[in-house]
């Protein structure tokens, strides 16, 4: 796009007829056009080959009209520099002419630049006090002593428009914008006054849509008729909306009212299909041949009431879940959840049939989100020489900070999670116990490099290990923990050399990435830690290379990992791993 400040300097009223010579008639080749600019470069020079009219002729087709057009460049090349700030330009022009081609080329000395003097920026109204707008005058980007470059000066209007629009200044107007040159053309003023007027408030919100009671998405609404008006505002309920699981479309509406200097908003909702199936059959380097069916009843009700169940089966493990969700006060962020689930374990030193049971409340606020509750389970299991039919009634509590910028394709993400949990005997639980696990992840990515560290840490308090089920010992490895060993196959063993898991969990991960495509990377880690009952841990080390595609529905990782412990991994393992990161 041609930066503009002067209109170009030719008159077409003024200029030679554009009729072919009889060259053309006689069937001579025509002299072709080649121009160059020399002492301009990048914008400059992009810039300058757009103003240059000469530039746009491919052939002398009438050598009167071609030379009035190079002659013209002078001027245009002049123009073309002034919106960079240099209105000294000095333009020289040489044509080298032969039959077959004509050589135009341009040599530039742009001279001093005009560079701003005084500089008053000044915003008036009601939103003359708010944070945004006096962020953006101390931003404003042309500072005393700067090269005038008009470009700058016109994006600044433009983001006072967009603040105008964002917080509701509909009535925003410039009473002064204006740049005052020197006579030397080396010095400017520049004073801009913006008055932003009364600000908008929110008027009434209307929601359209038929499938659930209205205020049900009612409470999706974030903000208060007679509040000031923001556009983040609706964003923001427009976004939850999308996410709440019901909606497909959301169309919004909302045009300012100049009589009484309301904002009214309207929405339409267009439901997405009310039950969803979802069928996947792979394998896992960890659990064989598998197969998932997943079901999803969007709202049950027209009290936006939720219910789903998640079938999964594989050689070493089957697992049947239902969950009932309730939307609490706030949609968007808040429910209450009934749940239940069976599971089977049949993998090496691990038995395990397992039941449980009970609610729970999650809410969010931001990147943190809090769930509590309390749920019964019983396990019949055997590991190793241990084994038993426990029944326990466990209260639970879970806190995680999640921050990322693409969840399909993190390039900056922190993941900090930690749990709590326990049983006792007085209290409809077979074994007393205190669980605390903790976890943590970062992710960073500059350029083609990406390093992920992650890190974890967990600890369980109980009189006789040798009671706790299953479900609530430690075990380690595997392709989420540390690769180059089966999964869950680090852990303590009993004098049958079955591996008992532990009572304590460390493990560390530390991982870089190559991308030599945008969304193809080679990979190198080492991983390392233990599950473990003992006052010390034996740590182990997990290291090798990886090939990641990042997807459109998400990251697939292929590692190979060597473990260099040998009596639990001596060898080389592949771990196939599809999905998020976090």
């Amino acid at each position: 796009m041609r930066h503009a400040s002067a209109e170009k300097n030719s008159s077409t009223a003024d200029a030679p007829s554009t009729a072919e010579t009889s060259a053309e008639d006689k069937g001579k080749p025509l002299p072709t056009i080649t121009v160059i600019v020399n002492g301009l470069a990048d914008k400059q020079l992009e810039n300058a080959k757009q103003y240059l009219e000469i530039d746009d002729e491919k052939q002398v087709k009438n050598p009167t009209y071609s030379e009035y057009l190079i002659a013209q460049g002078v001027q245009q090349i002049q123009d073309s520099l002034k919106p960079f700030g240099y209105y000294l330009a000095e333009v020289t022009v040489n044509t080298q002419r032969t039959p077959a081609l004509w050589t135009v080329t341009y040599d530039v000395e742009r001279g001093k630049p005009v560079r701003a003097d005084k500089v008053v920026i000044r915003i008036e109204g009601e939103g003359e006090q708010q944070d945004v707008y006096q962020q953006l005058v101390n931003d404003y980007p042309i500072k005393t002593g700067d090269i005038l470059v008009q470009e700058k000066y016109k994006d600044f209007k433009g983001e006072l428009a967009k603040l105008a629009t964002t917080y509701g200044y509909f009535d925003g107007h410039f009473t002064k914008k204006q740049i005052v040159m020197g006579k030397d053309y080396q010095h400017a003023d520049i004073a801009v006054t913006y008055d932003t007027s009364q600000r908008y408030a929110f008027g009434d919100t209307s929601i359209k849509q038929d499938f659930l009671d209205d205020d049900v998405f009612q409470r999706f609404i974030t903000y208060q008729t007679g509040e000031p008006y923001s556009a983040k505002a609706i964003a923001n309920v427009q976004r939850d909306l999308y996410n709440s699981n019901y909606v497909k479309m959301v169309d919004v509406s909302a045009e300012p009212v100049k009589a009484d200097k309301t904002v009214p908003v309207d929405f339409v909702l267009t439901p997405k299909k009310n039950k969803k199936h979802t069928f996947a059959i792979g394998y896992g380097t960890d659990t064989g041949v598998r197969g998932k069916y997943d079901f999803d009843w969007r709202w049950v009700n027209r009290r936006g009431h939720q219910f789903n169940s998640k079938l999964f089966v594989s050689q070493k493990h089957q697992e049947l879940g239902i969950a009932y969700r309730i939307p609490a006060l706030r949609p968007a962020t808040d429910h209450y959840q009934l749940f239940a689930k069976f599971s089977k374990d049949q993998g090496g030193d691990i038995h395990s049939t397992l039941w449980n049971m009970g609610t729970a409340y999650r809410d969010v606020a931001g990147n943190w989100e809090r769930q509590v509750g309390i749920k019964w389970q019983e396990e019949d299991f055997s590991v190793g020489n241990d084994g038993g039919n426990i029944s326990l009634l466990t209260p639970f509590a879970a806190l995680t900070y999640r921050h990322v910028d693409d969840p399909l394709n993190i390039t900056r993400g922190a993941l900090l999670k930690a749990e709590v949990t326990g049983g006792h005997e007085s209290l409809l639980s077979d074994v007393s116990f205190l669980q605390a696990v903790a976890e943590a992840k970062g992710i960073r990515k500059i350029k083609q490099h990406k390093v992920k560290l992650t890190g974890a840490i967990g600890r369980t308090w109980v009189n006789d290990f040798h009671h706790l089920p299953a479900a609530y010992r430690f075990f380690t490895g595997g392709d989420r923990t540390i690769r180059g060993y089966a999964f869950n196959s680090i852990g303590d063993h009993d004098s049958s050399g079955d591996n008992i898991g532990g009572n304590k969990l460390f493990y560390a991960s530390a991982e870089y990435e190559y991308f030599f495509t945008d969304s193809m990377a080679g990979a190198v880690f080492v991983d390392a830690g233990d599950a473990y009952s003992a006052d010390k841990a034996t740590v182990k080390v997990g290291a090798g290379v990886g090939f990641h595609y990042y997807s459109p529905i998400g990251p697939i990782r292929l590692d190979v990992g060597h473990g260099f412990d040998k009596d639990r991994g001596d060898k080389f393992r592949v771990h196939l791993n599809i999905g998020p990161e976090f």
